[in-house]
């Protein structure tokens, strides 16, 4: 009878990985997220720009990025959070951006007025742009749009745009790639040892027993 031993002693190393992965899978998570979260921000900075209706600041200022959940199960929040002397108008600010405004009599010229001399050097122009709401309404100009799939009129997020998702698609390979360069790619393989026994020739057909 042929007596094959086989030495799984560098197989242990797989067991020691695997533990090691787990107390690490929660930092890569997070820093997953933060990477997801910190491209969707730039994308949502860089749509605000284009759009270039810049007032205050205070909506640059309120997408905010907020660690989250535990150090087990992290969790990052993308959100809005204004702070200052215009954060309370921001929830209606936003949502007539995104969505639009049906026309307003009663819109007030002086902000208009305000708003118009500080971004043309003109107040007189918000008289013509307020006579504009007041009887066709505000075109939309969305911004969270650009990754958040949104209900109107709330602005509730149901989903993620095509962008958005190849975003989290391309974070997710990158962070896989991390886990397997980091715990496989630079660990050794684990060896099997045929041990062939006294009497066979070198080079010899190992047959099954029996």
């Amino acid at each position: 009878m042929v007596t094959i031993k086989f030495d799984f002693n560098e197989w242990m190393r797989y067991s020691d990985i695997i533990t090691e992965i787990r107390k690490q899978l929660p930092i890569v998570q997070k820093n997953f997220l933060r990477s997801v979260a910190a491209r969707y921000r730039s994308v949502i900075m860089n749509t605000l720009l284009s759009q270039n209706i810049k007032y205050t600041g205070t909506y640059e200022q309120s997408v905010k990025i907020i660690d989250d959940g535990s150090s087990d199960e992290p969790q990052i929040a993308l959100v809005l959070d204004p702070t200052g002397s215009e954060a309370a108008r921001l929830p209606i600010y936003w949502l007539v951006l995104e969505f639009g405004g049906a026309p307003n009599p009663n819109i007030p010229v002086s902000r208009i007025r305000d708003w118009a001399g500080v971004k043309f050097g003109k107040p007189y122009i918000g008289n013509r742009i307020a006579r504009s709401i007041r009887t066709r309404g505000i075109n939309p100009h969305p911004i969270l749009s650009s990754i958040f799939l949104l209900t109107p009129p709330s602005g509730d997020v149901i989903g993620l745009t095509v962008e958005a998702q190849q975003i989290f698609i391309e974070e997710g390979t990158r962070a896989l790639q991390i886990l397997e360069n980091v715990f496989f790619t630079t660990s050794k393989t684990g060896q099997v040892v045929a041990r062939i026994p006294a009497g066979v020739p070198e080079g010899g057909r190992f047959t099954s027993p029996g």
